[in-house]
């Protein structure tokens, strides 16, 4: 009986941090339901939850004469390639093991798909049967919880504005991020056995969504043993148009002081989240109806039902207000500093 490595593969924002953290947490208890994780040193050295750095790494093509750690005609250049061939070795003694594995990243769906293919070639070439998965957040979900990623890592997105009218200022065209390519790649490459799940289904399981990937796909029995951990770090509506209004003059990703300046200035848990105003989608709909279309055509109509809302615009009177906290707690961190 063939081995099997659960692969998933994605997409970005379906709860990937919380089940990775929960694999991580429960190692043990995975382990002793047969399925083993690969041990890659991350940061401080510790094991990583999320693998899609790693793998990128080893299968690269600029990493494929780091493979053969006995080959020392050939040894590593750097730090960086003693790193990837510390990973080659970890990943080959993973898949020398008779159980069955799981690799989650969910980077690796945007991988070349080259690499992809070296992937699934020499997981198979270890006598695995590949599984692979990946839950999928309909179009309209995808793009704000998306666009608050791309805010919160410290880029400005002109669509999301702050100020009354700010967002409309020009009539530019705005690229709005789709898994429409990585579908493509994955469909190309793993063909029918490829699992997407909509992201709704998963959440809608009275345990919520790692617990229906721990006992729909992963087949464990007694998942209810299992410490699960949420990772939900999704921001405010306000948190998200604040922070895009900082990010157009000084670029900083959220983490460190400055989640805690958002902190301070309010609490998420009191605060809407994050949606499209209706204005800003008007600018988008177009761009938005062809993603649809063709999520539709490649997985079917249950992954594009949704109830799109929208958020309300600040008046003149509230954006005053929130710049004026701006302006105090930034006063304060900087007397603090």
């Amino acid at each position: 009986m063939k081995k099997i490595c659960y692969l998933h593969l994605g997409f970005h924002k379906t709860a990937t941090t919380s089940f990775q953290l929960t694999l991580q947490q429960n190692r043990k208890l995975l382990e002793q339901d047969g399925i083993y994780l690969p041990k890659f040193r991350g940061k401080k050295q510790k094991f990583s939850a999320n693998h899609s750095g790693q793998i990128r790494d080893i299968f690269d093509e600029k990493a494929q004469n780091l493979w053969d750690s006995s080959d020392h005609t050939n040894p590593a250049k750097d730090q960086k390639q003693q790193t990837v061939q510390n990973h080659c070795q970890r990943f080959t003694q993973l898949l020398d093991q008779d159980h069955d594995i799981l690799i989650s990243g969910e980077g690796m769906s945007t991988m070349p798909e080259q690499s992809l293919i070296r992937l699934k070639i020499m997981v198979e070439q270890h006598d695995f049967l590949i599984e692979p998965f990946a839950l999928v957040r309909s179009p309209y979900a995808f793009i704000t919880s998306a666009l608050q990623q791309t805010i919160k890592n410290g880029k400005y997105h002109p669509l999301i504005g702050l100020i009354p009218g700010q967002s409309i200022a020009s009539n530019q065209a705005f690229k709005i991020p789709s898994v429409s390519k990585s579908i493509s790649t994955l469909d190309r490459i793993f063909g029918e056995k490829m699992n997407y799940i909509p992201f709704k289904t998963a959440t809608n399981h009275p345990g919520g969504p790692v617990l229906f990937l721990l006992q729909q796909v992963l087949q464990i029995k007694q998942a209810d043993q299992y410490q699960l951990i949420n990772a939900n770090e999704s921001k405010s509506n306000v948190s998200t148009r604040l922070k895009n209004f900082l990010n157009q003059q000084h670029p900083h990703a959220d983490q460190g002081r400055l989640r805690s300046l958002f902190k301070m200035i309010l609490l998420q848990a009191e605060q809407p989240k994050f949606l499209l105003t209706e204005k800003e989608f008007d600018q988008i709909e177009s761009n938005f109806n062809q993603v649809k279309r063709e999520m539709k055509r490649k997985l079917g109509k249950s992954f594009v039902e949704e109830k799109i809302t929208f958020s309300s615009e600040f008046s003149a009177e509230e954006t005053n207000q929130l710049l004026s906290q701006l302006s105090q707690k930034l006063y304060e961190f900087a007397i603090k500093g």
